[in-house]
């Protein structure tokens, strides 16, 4: 394994990784305007703590594993947080961004209209202008959401689809740095808005 000048953990003991397991953006889909050139995409500043130690993996039933105790928490000097960001992807410059307190766990959608789509860990799904990240609308769903947001046409007419649920691993790290995503109520629920024109 090639660790790219990192040492190999140490056992036993204590080692801290940013970003976490779950990652600096995590599956979650951004999504890339052609005729902009311009990338939108979530993400979650969150690190872990890893206690490597000997472990035999769970076999009956089968279960998580990891060969470490894992602990979340804050990245030094700064709180666990996400951000809605846009950027060029040719240069790498960040174009505009909309922070928030908790690490953005959804997907994105940009829209050949100009906007961008997005929902934060509580369920509030907002529309943002795609050259300023100015959020025009917003609609709260109730609960947070982890799954991608689509845009179709039926009649004639733009939809946008938004799956509301919060859960997940990642939801429950979430929960570990910040209690009251735990409070956060479950669901199952898709909305479609029909996009004015």
């Amino acid at each position: 394994m090639n660790w790219i000048g990192r040492t190999h953990p140490s056992t036993l003991k204590d080692n801290l990784y940013c970003p976490s397991i779950i990652g600096g953006r995590s599956w979650n889909p951004g999504s890339y305007n052609p005729d902009s050139g311009v990338w939108f995409n979530s993400r979650q500043e969150i690190c872990q703590v890893a206690k490597v130690r000997p472990e035999r993996p769970p076999l009956d039933p089968l279960g998580w594993y990891a060969g470490a105790e894992l602990t979340w928490v804050h990245p030094p000097g700064d709180k666990a947080h996400g951000a809605l960001d846009a950027w060029d992807p040719l240069t790498g410059k960040r174009l505009w961004t909309v922070p928030d307190k908790y690490p953005r766990i959804s997907g994105v959608l940009s829209t050949k209209g100009d906007l961008v789509f997005s929902v934060d860990i509580k369920g509030i799904v907002s529309a943002y202008d795609a050259s300023s990240g100015t959020e025009l609308w917003r609609f709260n769903t109730g609960s947070g959401t982890r799954g991608g947001i689509i845009s179709y046409m039926a009649g004639g007419e733009q939809y946008v689809l938004v799956p509301s649920g919060i859960g997940s691993a990642v939801a429950a790290i979430t929960a570990g740095i910040y209690p009251e995503v735990g409070q956060i109520p479950a669901a199952a629920t898709m909305f479609a808005f029909k996009v004015s024109r």
